[in-house]
């Protein structure tokens, strides 16, 4: 019996275009094994709209986290990451659930990225709910994947802005 131990991973219908689009989907439709495809939510149903269902597959959304849940997390990170750390940010979100630290913190990857920016104890993760730094929901996303560009690789800002290039997103923050 042969098994099917690959599992393709579509990412992005949303980025290829009207016209392939169609193609992808109707090439879906006649695929006979298992996939993952991701999409934005309004653009996949603007394609189911004009074209048609992906009948080999039910759609899936993720909800953003609730305050409670990213509360949770961010306090469940051991001694050096978790607990009083992060009662400022956990405060914040609780006070003002659609302010800009709630909702950034409000995506698994933004939320992932904070507990790892902000894993070393000289970081305070309170710079987070600051407005003055932070006045936007962008600017704590694009800071945190500078800050976990910059931890990343060893020779630091010198590649960031090449790094920054293939990765497409916009202004540098400064460090914790």
């Amino acid at each position: 019996m042969a098994q099917q131990k690959i599992l393709p991973l579509l990412d992005g219908l949303d980025e290829i275009g009207w016209p392939n689009a169609r193609s992808v989907i109707a090439a879906l439709n006649d695929w006979h094994g298992p996939f993952v495809l991701t999409c934005r939510t309004a653009d996949y149903d603007e394609f189911i709209q004009r074209f048609a269902v992906i009948s080999s597959a039910p759609a899936i959304e993720v909800a953003p986290l609730t305050p409670a849940n990213v509360a949770r997390y961010l306090v469940s990170g051991g001694t050096s990451q978790g607990g009083d750390r992060w009662t400022a940010v956990v405060e914040a979100i609780g006070a003002d659930p659609t302010g800009p630290a709630a909702r950034a913190l409000s995506l698994p990857l933004t939320l992932a990225l904070a507990r790892s920016v902000y894993s070393s104890p000289e970081c305070d993760p309170a710079e987070l709910v600051d407005k003055s730094r932070f006045p936007t929901r962008r600017s704590i996303e694009d800071g945190l994947v500078d800050e976990f560009i910059v931890a990343a690789y060893a020779d630091k800002r010198e590649r960031l802005a090449h790094i920054r290039k293939y990765l497409g997103v916009l202004p540098v923050c400064s460090p914790c």
